[in-house]
């Protein structure tokens, strides 16, 4: 059993492939666009609250600059002054969080990509 098991995850992840930029791109614009969506619908604002609990644990600077950008509302440089960081700071952060509900949106299609 343990060997069939073993088999069955060397296959599935033989026909898959980390993620490339481009992929990664597309996949974060969408959790960008539920972020944008949350402030004008209560579905998208409790699912992006969920995501960022769910990161907070390991990395609360970016939940923080993550909720208080997108769920808040505030300007990068708003959030900068709040959060006592540099601009530039603020969105390497927002872009680690982005980074880290990847996998929480998309499961493992968050991390890997088929073959084609």
């Amino acid at each position: 059993m343990i060997q069939e098991s073993q088999g069955w995850l060397r296959d599935f992840f033989s026909s898959h492939a980390e993620l490339t930029a481009a992929g990664k791109t597309e996949r974060v614009a969408v959790i960008r666009g539920i972020a944008e969506h949350s402030r004008e619908d209560a579905a998208a604002l409790s699912y992006t609250e969920w995501l960022a609990e769910q990161i907070e644990p390991d990395l609360p600077m970016e939940a923080a600059a993550f909720r208080a950008y997108y769920l808040d509302g505030q300007t990068a440089r708003q959030v900068s002054h709040t959060l006592s960081m540099d601009k530039r700071s603020v969105y390497r952060c927002i872009n680690r969080g982005l980074d880290a509900m990847l996998p929480l949106v998309f499961g493992l299609d968050g991390l890997f990509e088929l073959h084609r």
